[in-house]
């Protein structure tokens, strides 16, 4: 093998090996409190929008910052801080994910995923009720 080859081999597996390490440290799936107890490790924490509570976007402000209220599977709730301009559906989704960090008393959120209502389940829903 020539040295060229090698050396490409080698940068090939260093690059592989830091997305590995990349996906295994963005892979923590946990809740409020697991978050809140290792401040600074990202996690992924699923959880519903608290609907009673204000949506704060003030894009005149600050357009990369949305402020809401989120409560996780274990009933814990917290303010949440995303990094990105509000979703369009926001209010309507079923449940979120969030991908960040805790800090202070702030879930401070780098991304979102939502889940949204399905058409096809109200639909689905719409003919069972009509079957009655």
């Amino acid at each position: 093998m020539k040295r060229s080859q090698i050396i490409a081999i080698i940068f090939i597996g260093l690059c592989i090996a830091m997305l590995v390490s990349t996906l295994m440290e963005s892979g923590k799936v946990g809740r409020f409190g697991d978050a809140f107890s290792n401040p600074g490790n990202q996690f992924r924490v699923e959880g519903y929008l608290v609907k009673s509570e204000d949506i704060i976007y003030e894009p005149l402000n600050d357009p990369s910052l949305t402020k809401f209220t989120m409560r996780d599977q274990d009933g814990v709730i917290k303010e949440v801080h995303l990094k990105k301009s509000k979703p369009q559906g926001f209010e309507q989704s079923e449940s979120l994910v969030l991908i960040g960090k805790a800090e202070g008393d702030v879930f401070h959120a780098a991304d979102m995923q939502m889940k949204c209502p399905s058409k096809y389940n109200e639909e689905k829903h719409k003919l069972h009720e009509a079957s009655i």
